[in-house]
């Protein structure tokens, strides 16, 4: 005797194929499909600088390196793609459903041994079948214009290559490219060979940086004692303001929670604040070690500032001092930080001691730079801590960009559930207004539920203030479901994170939402409504 769950599944498939058939038939995909065509076809051609080989070889570089291109391809496309289909699947949920009620067709499947929830769930895995096959399809599509941005520089490198000693080719590559280490090796090349060496030196920097900060897998690590020295601090600042009177006077005016807050503003204010001539040091633990990556490979030292002088808004040149495990010596290394927005700088794995830990000093003031070339800029900066952090590959980009796609999937399901429930008991424009207002509130949940919006002065009363923030409370925010930064900066995307994610989004959300859309389609009476 089959079970009635099997029956069950399989009249949920049936639906699922024909709402997939149905779809897939719609003139709506259709039209949207060819923007997302459009997309990927127009924005690299409008921002990817195409290059030839032939270009390449002779020197010809683009205004815009590699690196950059892939970068604005990604993040545009990406954006493209995402609200393309969200609406797609917004309009397509409602659709399915709001329509079977209107036209009546509704009648025929109700009238087969099916239940509304299998009739509900059906409809909603189909939509998510469509959703899933169009991102697999523009997935390939992207993965192939970024392919093709890069064959230039991969095949140029390769063919000069071929005119180099292949000991001289991997010495370079481990020495990062250190003229003065390769000075031995470059004496003894024909000038054929050296203008040739030049040449891939240039292709080739262009090539690592796209392979190493864009098409990787790069993980995050911050400094290791920042809780434990905000802790210090803290307990500092407290022991300060017991000792002058202060603590009992401000907690009678205050209340303690706010005292406790403001303590630890100005405890984070000590490790995230440098005057002129103060240096800031911070502790990586846990790297991997310097055998576990490629000869030549760094890591990368992301920071982020922002400056007291005004004369400074274009960029502060900095030194970092990296301790060498090998002499026990600090090294100087230049970094042009430009206000507000990330500055990085390379530290190659041999600064890495065995165990895995690099200590890094930001030295804020002006370099020494005796002949005069830099402009001296004078100036207080602050660090965000959660702006400070390194960068290093721990996998491929493939797998990371097939995990991107997975969650921009997971965010479609979600709408169409969220979708099927609207259009259980409102009509088709009703529902479609809802859906985009919610979609709308989830791409500004974190806007609203943080202080920036407090700053918008005359912009929104109190009341609409609170209401907004309640919301944003409710409704979860779709940037922890964006696969675009991540992908952007070359940064892993983690299998918790996804997993986490479709927990969060399908599981609970996805999960309500259906719930609650089967509940009301079930005492829905269609009858009465198309009478």
């Amino acid at each position: 005797m089959p079970s009635p769950l099997s029956g069950a599944a399989r009249r949920c498939w049936t639906i699922a194929r024909l709402t997939f058939q149905e779809g897939t038939r719609s003139r709506l995909t259709a039209v949207l499909v060819g923007v997302m065509v459009a997309a990927i076809l127009l924005i690299p051609l409008r921002y990817g600088s195409l290059t030839s080989v032939k270009s390449v070889l002779d020197g010809k570089f683009p205004d815009k390196s590699p690196a950059a291109q892939v970068q604005t391809v990604l993040e545009y496309t990406l954006g493209t793609i995402s609200m393309t289909l969200s609406l797609l699947t917004v309009l397509l949920t409602c659709g399915v459903v709001c329509h079977d009620i209107e036209r009546r067709s509704l009648f025929t499947t109700m009238a087969k041994p099916v239940a509304r929830w299998q009739y509900i769930l059906g409809r909603w895995v189909g939509v998510c079948l469509i959703q899933a096959a169009l991102i697999g399809l523009c997935g390939l599509a992207l993965y192939g214009t970024v392919r093709a941005l890069r064959y230039p520089y991969a095949s140029a490198a390769a063919s000069l290559q071929k005119e180099l000693p292949a000991s001289l080719v991997a010495r370079a590559v481990e020495m990062r490219f250190n003229r003065l280490a390769l000075a031995d090796e470059l004496a003894g090349l024909s000038a054929s060979q050296q203008a040739a060496y030049d040449r891939w030196e240039s292709v080739r920097f262009r090539l690592d940086r796209l392979d190493h900060t864009v098409l990787s897998s790069r993980a995050r690590c911050r400094p290791a004692d920042i809780d434990e020295r905000l802790a210090t601090l803290a307990q500092q600042r407290e022991q300060e303001l017991r000792r002058s009177g202060q603590y009992d006077l401000q907690v009678r005016e205050h209340g303690e929670p706010q005292v406790a807050a403001g303590i630890l503003e100005y405890a984070k204010g000590q490790l995230e604040d440098a005057e002129n001539g103060e240096r800031l040091t911070w502790r990586f633990e846990d790297l991997p070690k310097p055998g576990d990556l490629r000869a030549g490979e760094s890591v990368q030292f992301r920071i982020r500032l922002s400056a007291s002088n005004a004369i400074a808004l274009e960029g502060l040149q900095r030194d970092v001092e990296v301790l060498n495990p090998a002499t026990g010596e600090a090294e100087p290394l230049r970094m042009l930080a430009p206000v507000d927005a990330p500055a990085t700088v390379d530290i190659p794995v041999s600064m890495i001691t065995p165990d895995g830990t690099l200590d890094i000093t930001f030295i804020n003031e002006p370099p020494r730079d005796p002949a005069g070339s830099v402009e001296r800029i004078e100036s207080g900066v602050h660090i965000s801590l959660h702006e400070v952090y390194l960068l290093y590959r721990v996998g491929r980009f493939v797998p990371n960009f097939a995990r991107g796609l997975a969650m921009m999937w997971l965010l479609q399901a979600f709408l169409a559930a969220i979708a099927m429930m609207a259009s259980s008991w409102l009509s088709f424009p009703i529902a479609c207004l809802w859906c985009v207002v919610l979609y709308l509130m989830g791409m500004m949940a974190r806007f609203f539920a943080s202080d920036a919006m407090a700053r918008t002065e005359g912009a929104l009363t109190n009341l609409g203030e609170m209401v907004l923030r309640g919301m944003a409370a409710v409704i979860p925010s779709f940037e922890l479901i964006n696969p675009a930064p991540p992908l952007v900066a070359g940064v892993e995307i983690p299998w918790d994170h996804l997993l986490t994610t479709a927990g969060i989004f399908i599981v609970l959300w996805g999960g309500v939402a259906l719930a609650i859309a089967a509940v009301i389609f079930t005492r829905r009476e269609l009858a009465r409504l198309v009478a």
